[in-house]
């Protein structure tokens, strides 16, 4: 007779959790994400390992410091966190009889240890489809990534186009990969009536949000913008401007004679970004590449419609649900951006349709499919 094997712990990695500065979207996952995979009385065997006392609180005792060189924004955190990871994490893990070790993030563990299962969530390959604009990423992704593939049990994708790269340029795994789309925030994306915007944000204008790295295709955009026949619209750019160098794109501002239309509003709260979206005309997200595409799905929720590139995931994410563009055509995206200052009608079409695609997404139903990857795998 076949004695059932007694599960072990399973370990959490949220090291890329935080709770000061300005945080990134892989930061904003993985808190969303691990409050609810620990939620609920069937996740008692489980240990999060993270910095964020938001986390901690939310684990109970359930939880482990990490060292506070490896977390964002500290100097050398990406490396000293995969050192870490490798050296002295799986010795914790041994301690605490874990099984699993779950990251919300492509970092694991590069060599084999018997008994361990490990899984990853793999959001997109930027850093070798755009090696310049990753100086440091570009290593990890080049050298260590493939290593952590080979060693994982199951790999979370948020897309089929994620998910298809990385077969491209890895081959296909021995291991499962599942595509399990992110969520967005419905407490705070939402519509509302004009009365609740604010009366600073009533003259019409497009808006973007993102960082300023150039495969994000601001410049084409703002080409695109200042060819329009309605000089009476702004173009709000909502970015970390000290993340990357803006300097060539308030150049271009400048040669283009739009520095009274074009606003950069540098860091603002995701409160700041909602309130813009329910503002707006529409998101101008003309985007060469992602591995999902957050800003259109938080903007559809918000009731704003959206202009997007026609490649990689932003399909997946939007559907019929908004009006697509050539990203490398100046041509087709002035034209996009026409046809929502003229047409009243396909605006409210594109937000009727974005507000039902929406609610296709949330971070509960992320949570639930990962919970279901993982208890897969542990058997």
């Amino acid at each position: 007779m076949m004695l059932n094997r007694q599960r072990g712990t399973l370990a959490i990695n949220a090291t890329l959790a935080y709770d000061t500065g300005s945080p990134t979207g892989l930061a904003v996952y993985t808190r969303e994400l691990v409050s609810r995979l620990i939620s609920g009385p069937d996740r008692d065997a489980s240990i999060v390992f993270t910095s964020s006392e938001r986390l901690q609180q939310l684990a109970g005792g359930r939880f482990a410091g990490v060292p506070e060189g490896i977390v964002p924004p500290h100097r050398l955190n990406s490396i000293k966190r995969v050192i870490w990871l490798n050296t002295e994490f799986p010795a914790l893990l041994r301690k605490r009889n874990v099984d699993t070790v779950y990251s919300t993030v492509p970092e694991g563990l590069v060599l084999h240890h018997d008994q361990l299962r490990n899984v990853i969530t793999l959001h997109d390959l930027l850093p070798l489809r755009y090696p310049a604009h990753y100086p440091k990423q570009r290593y990890y992704f080049g050298f260590v990534l493939p290593m952590v593939i080979r060693q994982s049990s199951a790999i979370v994708c948020d897309s089929v186009a994620t998910r298809d790269d990385a077969i491209r340029r890895f081959g296909q795994p021995r291991c499962s990969m599942v595509v399990i789309p992110a969520g967005f925030n419905s407490a705070l994306f939402h519509p509302a009536d004009l009365e609740q915007v604010g009366v600073e944000m009533q003259a019409p204008y497009f808006m973007f949000v993102g960082d300023m790295r150039p495969y994000k295709n601001i410049a084409r955009a703002l080409s695109a913008f200042a060819g329009l026949s309605e000089s009476n619209v702004r173009f709000i750019v909502a970015g970390n401007l000290h993340t990357r160098d803006p300097a060539p794109l308030l150049s271009l501002v400048r040669e283009l004679g739009m520095e009274d239309r074009v606003v950069f509003t540098d860091y603002i709260s995701d409160d700041e970004v909602a309130r813009l979206y329910r503002g707006a005309l529409a998101l101008v997200f003309p985007s060469l590449w992602e591995g999902f595409g957050l800003p259109p799905l938080e903007a559809m929720a918000s009731g704003c419609p959206v202009i997007t590139s026609n490649v990689a995931s932003l399909p997946e994410v939007c559907g019929d649900a908004v009006q697509y563009v050539d990203p490398t055509s100046v041509d087709s995206i002035r034209s996009a951006m026409e046809r929502i200052i003229r047409e009243p009608a396909l605006r409210e079409d594109l937000r009727g349709r974005g507000l039902e695609r929406a609610k296709l997404f949330s971070w509960d139903r992320t949570a639930r499919e990962v919970w279901q990857v993982l208890e897969s795998i542990r058997g």
